[in-house]
């Protein structure tokens, strides 16, 4: 049976894991050598190096393996070689370099003048304190015994595996030293390149996560993914309809979870998305209501649903009986069974979804305000069917989580100034916090009780007080669209919340709109706009990166192009 990951409990010891690498992921701990291990942390061991130096350090293991070394093979010094004798060295290397190898072997020691005792309370302490006595006393020495610490092996052993204390390699990539305060870093085991600033050609993804952050994610996740200096379209709407049959991939969860990784690994994304269909709820919706399927797409309603009809739809509805949402469940599934990138699920906001089921949903919403939902037909109209969108979405989003969803991308592109008036909201009213944000925040109740992030996403454009008001929902990420310059509205967006956006993929299929050689300073313009604020970033698409038919060529070219700039910049 495969292990879900290989802990390495080794320093870097005169670079001697350098090159390894593993079909699992692979933990190692930032060490120069065992003595970090022993003593808890980098920061005591350098302290206590620091402050004594030519300090030979001994513990339990080592005076076990070496308490015979000239006769015991297994010991660490014959292991290394410095335990042979004169003839031993002539005999396999020839005179001149026995002689040398002699010098050199018999040299390590003459800096040393203190042996230090780790004790971690495991083994007889006594006997290993009196050799350890001894062998100082013999080499005219200083005894010190130190207690030590075995928590940081403790915490590597319990998957508690900060990025500060160990590196974690994913599969295709090795160790390296580094010459940087982190000690060792990983690189691409088949190119070379560093795996936290570039996507590399030979495994897709450059891997950011960690075994560990894929089962129990945090706002760490996202802050360390801005830092990375990557841009990360959402694709996989494009990277689908490069296949032959995409409409029947839709429908195949087997095959959809292909095209999602895919695209992830194409383009160095940890998130693996499904397609951004904003339509499928409100087709679910409909059909539970009893709604004709092929009526769906174009139904409104002019009047209050009946009861019968809409006591069907609760939180509870099997909305797996629709394919699609059956397939995107199935996908996610097995990528969260793969465990090679994060499944994240997809859906409507509630508002968004109101908006589809009525043709004109304007002046309800405006008198909504005024407290008429009992006497005006249209605003009651609109507040049940707010009620009958959440439930839905409700539905719909725990079936996905339940599939293996880390995250929801939530998306609520109609929640703009074509809805609400400014000046309404700038009174105090509080028609868009009852209408966008307090059924978000049920969500989002339902999401914190299963472990699962929130992703916003809304598009359109903004106000101010609209943007701040999204900090109440807490997500971990929140994008805007192209009409919301992000430097502008980050003054608004609280510092822990990632931004993400906003190229306007949606004209990538317009050369006279946006050129192929405008794409890198589009990506500059974020990038230093944003820079001096100190605010977590992430370069990226929109929304969906939309395949065209005639245009797949130019919009990939950029894609690329948007991509290709990220990875160039060093890590935030």
């Amino acid at each position: 049976m495969q292990p879900d990951a290989i802990v390495l409990l080794y320093g870097l010891c005169n670079n001697g894991i350098c090159g390894l690498h593993a079909p699992v992921p692979l933990v190692v701990a930032r060490a120069h050598d065992c003595i970090t291990l022993l003593l808890g942390s980098r920061e005591r061991y350098e302290a206590h190096f620091a402050a004594h130096p030519g300090t030979f350090y001994k513990s339990p293991g080592w005076i076990e393996r070496d308490s015979d070394p000239n006769d015991n093979p297994a010991s660490v010094t014959s292991r290394l070689g410095l335990s042979r004798n004169y003839a031993e060295l002539v005999e396999q290397f020839g005179e001149d370099n026995a002689q040398y190898l002699m010098e050199t072997m018999g040299d390590w020691l003459k800096h040393y003048k203190r042996l230090c005792l780790i004790t971690t309370g495991v083994g007889p302490e006594d006997e290993y304190r009196q050799c350890s006595r001894a062998q100082a006393e013999e080499k005219g020495w200083l005894f010190e015994e130190v207690a030590g610490d075995t928590s940081l092996i403790e915490r590597l052993l319990n998957g508690e595996w900060d990025e500060r204390e160990c590196l974690v390699l994913q599969p295709g990539e090795k160790i390296v030293s580094s010459h940087e305060e982190g000690v060792i870093r990983s690189e691409c085991a088949g190119c070379g390149r560093k795996a936290k600033e570039s996507i590399c050609p030979c495994n897709g993804i450059a891997t950011l996560w960690t075994l560990r952050e894929i089962k129990h994610m945090d706002k760490s996740f996202y802050l360390d993914l801005a830092r990375s200096g990557r841009s990360m379209p959402i694709d996989t709407h494009l990277v689908l309809h490069e296949k032959s049959d995409p409409e029947s991939i839709l429908v195949d969860g087997e095959r959809l979870a292909t095209v999602m990784l895919e695209t992830a690994e194409r383009f160095g994304n940890p998130l693996a998305l499904p397609i951004m269909d904003l339509t499928l709820e409100k087709d679910i919706l409909l059909r539970t209501m009893g709604v004709p399927p092929e009526q769906t797409e174009s139904f409104h309603f002019d009047a209050l649903p009946d009861a019968a009809a809409a006591a069907k739809v609760t939180t509870d509805t099997d909305v797996l009986v629709h394919p699609r949402i059956k397939a995107n469940c199935d996908a996610l599934r097995l990528l969260a069974e793969g465990g090679k990138v994060i499944p994240v699920g997809m859906s409507i906001g509630p508002f968004s979804l109101l908006t589809k089921l009525l043709k004109d949903p304007i002046t309800p919403i405006y008198m909504a305000d005024t407290g008429l939902e009992a006497e005006d037909d249209d605003v009651a109209l609109i507040c049940a069917l707010l009620k009958l969108s959440e439930t839905i979405i409700h539905a719909t989003c725990m079936v996905q989580i339940k599939a293996g969803a880390k995250a929801i991308f939530l998306c609520e592109p109609a929640a703009h100034l074509v809805y609400f008036s400014p000046n309404q909201i700038r009174d105090g009213s509080s028609v868009y916090d009852d209408f966008v944000i307090q059924p978000n925040l049920r969500l989002k109740a339902m999401f914190d009780a299963t472990g699962t992030d929130l992703l916003f996403h809304d598009c359109g454009e903004l106000i101010p007080e609209m943007i701040e008001s999204f900090n109440a929902l807490e997500p971990r990420l929140i994008s805007f669209g192209n009409p919301v310059k992000l430097w502008e509205a980050e003054p608004h967006v609280a510092k822990d919340i990632v931004l993400f956006g906003n190229l306007p993929t949606k004209k990538f299929y317009s050369d006279e709109d946006v050129p192929l050689d405008g794409v890198p300073g589009m990506v500059s313009e974020i990038e230093e706009k944003l820079k001096a604020s100190g605010h977590p970033y992430i370069v990226g698409s929109e929304c969906d990166v939309l395949s065209m038919p005639g245009y797949e060529k130019a919009i990939l070219s950029k894609v690329n192009a948007m991509c290709g700039c990220g990875s160039q910049h060093a890590p935030r």
